[in-house]
């Protein structure tokens, strides 16, 4: 049993652990909301979605965290126009602005001279490189995951947050 024990003794291994449990807790829940009310495709849409605004973050210098929302409500919004303006369904302009938006990224990756980050590290990450900012972050994030998930309504939550 020892063998399974060791592994975990370096710190890096301590972090990587502790950042995989919370993002699990926040995972499950916000999954289990998007199945829950048929938005799956809506959700693996705008995962690959985000990937030029995680691009063009890391390329000019700020966080990939702000670039992959921009670029989500980006996506969200091209949807609704879409859907709304022509004769295509929902699902149809999603599947175009899926491929579409995750094309642009590869082409922003492509062409950029000077991108240094590698490529599999931008899009999957590196579970061993958590730090503990980063634990500070998932934490505040998942928290507030929590909090909307277990609100009554989390539009009334939001309504009384806003005003």
């Amino acid at each position: 049993m020892d063998w399974l024990i060791d592994a975990f003794e370096p710190a890096f291994m301590q972090r990587a652990l502790i950042g995989s449990l919370i993002a699990v807790v926040a995972t499950s829940l916000v999954g289990t909301w998007v199945v829950l009310r048929g938005l799956a495709f809506l959700g693996d849409a705008l995962a690959h979605g985000v990937i030029p605004g995680i691009a063009l973050a890391v390329l000019w210098g700020f966080s990939p965290i702000i670039g992959a929302f921009v670029a989500a409500i980006v996506m969200s919004g091209l949807v609704s126009v879409v859907s709304n303006r022509t004769v295509v369904r929902e699902d149809t302009a999603i599947g175009l602005l899926f491929v579409g938006m995750l094309s642009l990224g590869i082409v922003i990756v492509s062409r950029a001279r000077s991108f240094s980050t590698e490529v599999t590290a931008l899009l999957f990450g590196d579970v061993l490189g958590v730090t503990t900012s980063d634990i500070r972050s998932q934490l505040i994030a998942t928290a507030i995951v929590c909090l909307l998930y277990t609100s009554p309504s989390p539009r009334d939550l939001l309504s009384h947050l806003v005003c």
